[in-house]
């Protein structure tokens, strides 16, 4: 099968190549700003993650479809790295950040473990019409672990906006918080 005949490949292709353009872009901008370099990994990581679902949604093998989605899953580490990103932007000290994103990313490494040994979100998948769906786990303790501390990360990066928007003063940064 040729990668391109499936529209979520051919969507997904522009994707990455925007994604990566837009991440060489931003460290281009200042390449030692802490906050652009981890935005670089995070655009690099969805990259990767484009790419490799390109495959996925490609493939009508289901072996090779679980082993690119098991690849896929360091892909994961986008979200607490969003969290990242908008501390440094909000210029938050690194003595409230670290003891924040310390257990964070640790119970993001524990989530990568359980995604590639034992499909944390995902028990199974088939293919219905030449298209891969998804079918969700039975919301076990480390699923709904993991759904609690996505949902409190979205919490916390939404609340760290807002309140740099109402606490600046300047117009271009009430604009970005915007």
């Amino acid at each position: 099968i040729v990668p391109f005949m499936n529209p979520l490949a051919l969507i997904s292709a522009f994707l990455a190549i925007g994604t990566l353009l837009l991440a060489v872009y931003i460290l281009h901008l200042d390449p030692k700003n802490l906050a652009h370099r981890l935005f670089f990994v995070m655009m690099i990581l969805y990259t990767c993650w484009e790419f490799i679902f390109i495959g996925m949604q490609s493939t009508g093998d289901k072996q090779v479809f679980v082993l690119l989605y098991k690849l896929s899953t360091p892909a994961l580490v986008f979200i607490p790295m969003t969290l990242h990103i908008i501390m440094l932007m909000v210029k938050m000290p690194r003595k409230i950040m670290a003891p924040i994103l310390a257990p964070i990313y640790a119970a993001y490494v524990f989530f990568l473990y359980q995604n590639f040994n034992l499909n944390l979100i995902n028990r199974d998948f088939a293919r219905v019409d030449g298209y891969w769906h998804f079918v969700r786990t039975d919301p076990g303790f480390v699923t709904v672990l993991y759904m609690t501390v996505y949902g409190l990360i979205i919490l916390l990066c939404i609340a760290l906006i807002v309140n740099w928007h109402l606490k600046t003063g300047l117009t271009r940064e009430k604009k970005q918080a915007r």
